[in-house]
């Protein structure tokens, strides 16, 4: 955090220890700042906001990606930052490809590239011997979609409709030698090992949520009601996204249903 001195000019980088994961991506680190504890409050950034003020603090909190192109754009223009892009997009993003293609990578991209553009543009196409079949386009929370949507901008409103979203554009690409159920399982898993067990509808969701998917075949409407329940009453965006890549298998990959689980 930065403490601007209007008597010095000058900034200062305070570095505190506290809140964590637990308090969320946007207040951990005010909450660190004022030496709050580390645990999840409904509204702890603005809590955390209020406190940093009341303390004399200015505070300015950014991603690094978004202060990444300050220098750039001050050295080379508003107009150059913003005749970059694709599909109605303005500037650069940051994908960190993983999966089947022959160069993964983090990829310095248009905003506003589609899927299928980075795959060929970027990626050198998929690995030989694999086809195309569904993309991971924001990390194990922004869901999977399938290679026939692989044409729509990458960028952040663009896939909500669609139960997904850009994230932080960790991108995986799953070929059909990839068992989607499976991949879904894995991602359900990661987040089973990855609650903090605050609140129940996340601590206990994921983990019925896995075991459910594990056993197969699968129970669509009860794993669709155990998903509202972790959307609706999960404290923090972990619980709330994790039915994503679950939810996305049933809506976007129903063949799927009926085979038996494979492995990813």
């Amino acid at each position: 955090m930065a403490e601007c001195n209007p008597l010095l000019n000058r900034r200062q980088i305070l570095q505190g220890l506290g809140a964590g994961a637990l308090a969320g991506a946007f207040a951990a680190p005010l909450r660190a700042a004022t030496a709050a504890p580390d645990v999840l409050v409904i509204g702890a950034g603005g809590a955390g906001l209020r406190a940093a003020i009341e303390d004399r603090l200015r505070t300015l909190e950014q991603n690094v990606e978004t202060m990444f192109w300050i220098r750039d754009i001050i050295e080379k223009g508003a107009e150059w930052a913003t005749s970059q892009g694709r599909h109605e997009r303005k500037g650069f993003r940051s994908f960190s490809v993983s999966g089947r293609v022959k160069n993964p990578g983090v990829k310095l991209a248009p905003a506003g590239i589609t899927m299928r553009e980075l795959v060929d543009e970027f990626c050198g196409g998929m690995q030989d011997g694999h086809e195309f079949k569904g993309y991971l386009p924001g990390g194990p929370s922004g869901g999977i979609l399938p290679a026939s949507m692989a044409d729509i901008p990458l960028d952040f409103g663009t896939l909500e409709k669609y139960g997904c979203f850009v994230g932080s554009h960790a991108v995986v690409i799953l070929s059909d030698k990839d068992d989607i159920k499976a991949a879904a399982l894995n991602l359900m898993q990661f987040f089973e090992d990855e609650s903090c067990g605050q609140c129940t509808p996340c601590r206990v969701g994921t983990e019925k949520a896995a075991k459910l998917m594990a056993k197969g075949p699968w129970d669509v409407k009860l794993l669709e009601e155990l998903s509202t329940a972790m959307r609706d009453a999960s404290i923090c965006g972990l619980g709330q996204a994790a039915p994503n890549p679950l939810l996305c298998v049933i809506k976007y990959f129903p063949d799927e249903l009926t085979k038996p689980l494979g492995s990813w």
